[in-house]
C-alpha cells in the first residue's frame, strides 16, 4: 500500500512521523482528545498548553499530533480499510505493534460513534430546502418614505417517513 497517497503534505508526514515515536500509552491519550475532537465533545484548543505542558512538548506540536490522528481515523473511515489492511496500513507508516492495537481500539470507538449518531440523525426531522425572496422598495412618490426591505421564506424539512412540512415567514 503506497502510503504517501494519504499523507500528500511533508507536515502531515512529519506529524504522523511525530505519533510513531509516542509510547503506547501516551499515543492513547492522544487518541482519546482526537476521538473527542473528531466527536465535537470539546475544544481541544483550550486545554492544549497545560496538556502540552505535561507531555513535555510544544502546543503547536500537539496540535498538530492530534489532528493528524484525526486525519488518519478519518481516513481509515472513508477508503473502508478492514482491519488487516488497516494494520498494514499502520505498520506502513511506522507505527509499532502496540501502538496499532491502540489506534485500531480508537478506530472501532470512532465507528461505533460514527454509526450511532448517524443513525440517530436520520430517524430526526431535517432540513429538505429553503426558499426566500427579498423585496426592497427603494423609491416612492410619497414625500417621506423610508426604503424598507421585506423578506419571505419557505422552510421545508422532511422526517424520517419521506414527510415534507412547510413553513413560511
Amino acid at each position: 500500500m503506497n502510503v504517501d497517497d494519504y499523507l500528500s503534505s511533508n507536515s502531515l508526514r512529519k506529524n504522523v512521523g511525530f505519533l510513531t515515536t509516542l509510547d503506547p500509552d501516551v499515543l492513547k491519550s492522544f487518541c482519546k482528545v482526537a476521538l473527542e475532537n473528531l466527536a465535537g465533545l470539546r475544544e481541544f484548543e483550550a486545554k492544549l498548553d497545560s496538556v502540552a505542558g505535561k507531555f513535555g512538548i510544544e502546543s503547536q506540536v500537539l496540535e498538530r499530533a492530534i489532528e493528524s490522528l484525526a486525519y488518519l481515523l478519518s481516513c481509515m473511515r472513508k477508503e473502508k480499510m478492514r482491519a488487516n489492511v488497516r494494520k498494514s496500513f499502520l505498520e506502513d507508516l511506522g507505527f509499532t505493534e502496540d501502538a496499532c492495537s491502540t489506534i485500531e481500539t480508537s478506530y472501532v470507538a470512532y465507528l461505533d460513534k460514527f454509526e450511532e449518531t448517524g443513525k440517530s440523525a436520520r430517524t430526526e426531522v431535517h432540513f429538505k430546502s429553503l426558499d426566500w425572496r427579498l423585496d426592497v422598495h427603494l423609491e416612492s412618490r410619497a414625500g417621506e418614505s423610508v426604503p424598507a426591505a421585506k423578506y419571505l421564506m419557505k422552510l421545508d424539512v422532511q422526517d424520517r417517513n419521506d414527510k415534507v412540512k412547510g413553513k413560511e415567514h
